[in-house]
């Protein structure tokens, strides 16, 4: 599958001559100026999209109940914010199959374009909606609908970038490419953090302000700089040199389903124990420790601030190690830690 960008569509002959009529062979070179472009494109448009994501995390543990979801009892709201929150993770899979497909049959360009403009808009719409108090039940329906536009929009991100990456890089270095993306999602959950913990700095109720709006209204910027970059990306060459040869799949979910179902439901079940212990730490440590153990203000933003720091150090790190020791000793490696980690933060 090494040469096939097209998911379920293994075993086809790049190296064969161009059919007449052809993209030339020096238009899909790849110069390390392009692979760098493809790095610096893939991790900071990570990094602003995942930062809108974060924004969301970091809001459902500290502002969004009793903003959207009032209760007598604090936490049923809080319960009732989470349940957004859900919702984002679960669509993900729906986003990564349908941007998938277009990946496969539109261009890996294409789809970074597409989620970057979904995730941007819906959470610059968040920073405007009305609250509760001021529609009632039409508040937290229109916060549930943004947030499943958003899970679209990261469901495809993650995994679009990474393949971008693979495609991109050197055989030889497509672990510590392929980590690029990864490594910007903790850059993007640093700086939603730290917006967060410089507004919780000085404010210590910041739902009762207008301020809460402010990081999410700045995510305008953020399509702006994030299209930008993602404007100037060459494609993929791989796809690149399908579409030269007419060998674009169009049904590229049913062919993977029929060659790799196997290896499907095994990457799914890696994925589902790794991020999900991920999202626990990001938002649920963080709203026990404000609402339970009640440390107030900041700190919960600042750990999270840490926390996403040791990652974006942790993550390059380990595509090199996956480059020189192979992917599946280093995957196995960093679960088992995270296996044995969980048992001292469950009795903290």
């Amino acid at each position: 599958m090494e040469n096939s960008p097209a998911l379920g569509t293994p075993n086809l002959n790049l190296d064969q001559p161009l059919p007449t009529g052809g993209q030339p062979a020096d238009e899909m070179k790849i110069t390390t100026q392009d692979l760098h472009r493809a790095g610096w494109a893939s991790s900071l448009g990570s990094a602003l999209e995942y930062y809108d994501f974060a924004l969301y995390s970091l809001a459902s543990a500290l502002i969004f109940g009793p903003l959207f979801f009032p209760a007598q009892d604090p936490a049923v709201g809080l319960l009732a914010s989470f349940g957004t929150y859900f919702i984002g993770f679960a669509i993900r899979p729906v986003g990564g199959i349908v941007f998938g497909i277009l990946g496969d049959r539109l261009g890996r360009k294409f789809v970074l374009l597409a989620t970057v403009l979904l995730m941007g808009a819906a959470s610059t719409l968040i920073g405007v909606l009305p609250t509760y108090a001021s529609v009632g039940y039409w508040a937290p329906a229109m916060l549930i609908f943004l947030r499943l536009l958003q899970g679209l929009g990261a469901g495809a991100e993650q995994a679009g970038a990474a393949v971008l990456m693979t495609e991109y890089a050197p055989r030889d270095r497509r672990g510590f490419f392929a980590s690029l993306p990864f490594m910007g999602i903790q850059l993007g959950t640093i700086a939603a953090a730290l917006v967060y913990f410089i507004l919780l700095l000085r404010i210590d109720n910041v739902a009762e302000t207008w301020l809460w709006r402010l990081p999410f209204l700045l995510s305008v910027v953020i399509i702006a700089v994030a299209i930008w970059i993602r404007l100037r990306l060459k494609e993929s060459p791989e796809f690149a040199k399908l579409e030269a040869r007419h060998q674009v799949d169009d049904r590229p979910l049913a062919h993977l389903l029929e060659s790799s179902r196997k290896t499907l439901l095994l990457g799914i079940g890696l994925r589902m124990g790794e991020n999900g212990g991920s999202s626990i730490y990001q938002a649920l440590a963080i709203s026990y420790i404000v609402g339970v153990v009640g440390l107030k203000g900041p700190i919960g933003a600042l750990c999270l601030v840490f926390a996403a720091t040791l990652g974006a150090l942790v993550v390059p790190l380990a595509g090199i190690l996956t480059d020189r020791y192979g992917r599946v000793i280093v995957y196995r490696s960093f679960a088992i830690f995270q296996l044995l980690i969980a048992f001292p933060v469950c009795g903290c």
